[in-house]
């Protein structure tokens, strides 16, 4: 385990937000917290022991801001809140999404750093019904699939994108060995199809590729 997220959302309230300590400084906090951007209302809160300087510079790193302090069980905390980014206050205007079928956290990690560079963000979706509910809310640029985690719905998930969002560009990613799984991503309709080294050695370019129509 890299680390996990536990939230509260009905108070939009983060209770735990916990890395390996050998995972430390790798963006794992980073990418748990891109994992439930769109699906947590703004504003964000939770708690931050003030001892825990660490912690501090993190959150503040990240645009959160001290709203409050107060004294409980482990000592003085900082209530820190994070409100809605201002390029995503309103659709018109809003930073283009990357959705990113997937489950792996550095590979979330490290696409939602070259996103960022290409003034897009990543969203994470686990499943296809996480998939359909972005589709309806998120501003989407493109879709990047993880073969190994969409298994054999691949097809349909594209046909899903596809009637929603037509203009989408959708990217497919796996294991070079499965040829078969790779030949039928492409036969599924997506427009880039890369194995796995590939996809992650080149993703600055397959970003590039996948959003320059919507420069």
């Amino acid at each position: 385990m890299l680390g996990f997220i536990g939230v509260w959302e009905p108070d939009s309230f983060i209770h735990h937000l916990y890395v390996e300590e050998g995972q430390r400084g790798k963006g794992v906090g980073k990418a748990l917290l891109a994992s439930i951007a769109g699906q947590l209302r703004y504003p964000w809160r939770l708690k931050c022991v003030v001892q825990n300087e660490a912690a501090y510079r993190f959150y503040t790193s990240q645009g959160w801001r001290e709203i409050e302090r107060a004294l409980g069980a482990r000592g003085e905390y900082a209530l820190m809140q994070f409100d809605l980014p201002r390029e995503s206050s309103s659709f018109h205007g809003a930073a283009m999404t990357v959705l990113l079928f997937a489950s792996d956290l550095m590979t979330l990690s490290q696409a939602s750093g070259v996103a960022s560079a290409s003034g897009a963000k990543v969203t994470s979706v686990a499943s296809a019904a996480s998939l359909a509910e972005k589709l309806q809310v998120e501003q989407v640029a493109a879709v990047i699939f993880d073969i190994d985690h969409a298994r054999g719905e691949l097809p349909a998930l594209v046909a899903a994108v596809r009637a929603v969002m037509p203009e989408a560009r959708i990217a497919a990613f796996g294991p070079h060995v499965r040829e078969d799984a790779l030949a039928a991503a492409q036969a599924a309709g997506c427009d880039l199809v890369l194995t796995r080294g590939q996809f992650l050695k080149g993703m600055p370019a397959v970003f590039q590729e996948l959003l320059k129509a919507r420069a």
